[in-house]
């Protein structure tokens, strides 16, 4: 099971057709997918609670009762995950980062092992311009890799005006 998560509110979008391709890759080559879009769901921002470290560090999940326990459970067992976000002001979506921060906050520092460890995590950017930004948007997102000791794989920038090549070449590369 691979795992999607997006982070855009743009339905009809660059970072939604990103995501479509990569279900139509990863469907094609026999495997199953589940897709998370973050900017759909209930997901509140890390309240750094307590002395910043209450139930992360002890139990490796979050106070908040939101969509962060039931990713952080199927990511445990994904034999890849895609985080596919906007670049908004050169860096990931303000929804991709405060899931970033989250997950960074419980699995970097989980006593039993991080739960994303040695997890593939595909890095994708979506930009509607000349593609200002990306590289420091997929930096962001490669160091969270790197904190949750999962293993940053293909890093994709896809431009709106280029966006027709690089779309269907996605749904062949993706696994």
């Amino acid at each position: 099971m691979f795992i999607i998560i997006t982070a855009s509110p743009n339905k009809d979008g660059l970072t939604a057709a990103c995501g479509e391709a990569a279900i139509a890759g990863i469907t094609g080559a026999g495997s199953q997918v589940e897709v998370f879009d973050i900017s759909a769901l209930k997901l509140e921002p890390c309240l750094i609670c307590g002395n910043g470290w209450v139930n992360c560090l002890s139990a490796g999940k979050c106070v908040i009762d939101d969509c962060m326990t039931e990713i952080q459970a199927k990511i445990k067992d994904a034999e890849g995950v895609f985080l596919i976000t906007p670049v908004y002001w050169e860096e990931p979506s303000e929804r991709m980062k405060s899931f970033c921060d989250s997950l960074r906050r419980c699995e970097a520092i989980r006593k039993s092992g991080s739960w994303a460890a040695d997890r593939q995590i595909h890095l994708y950017a979506t930009v509607g311009n000349a593609g200002n930004g990306t590289s420091q948007c997929l930096s962001e997102l490669y160091s969270l890799c790197l904190h949750i000791r999962a293993i940053p794989q293909i890093l994709i920038v896809i431009i709106s005006f280029a966006c027709a090549s690089f779309i269907p070449i996605i749904s062949r590369t993706v696994i």
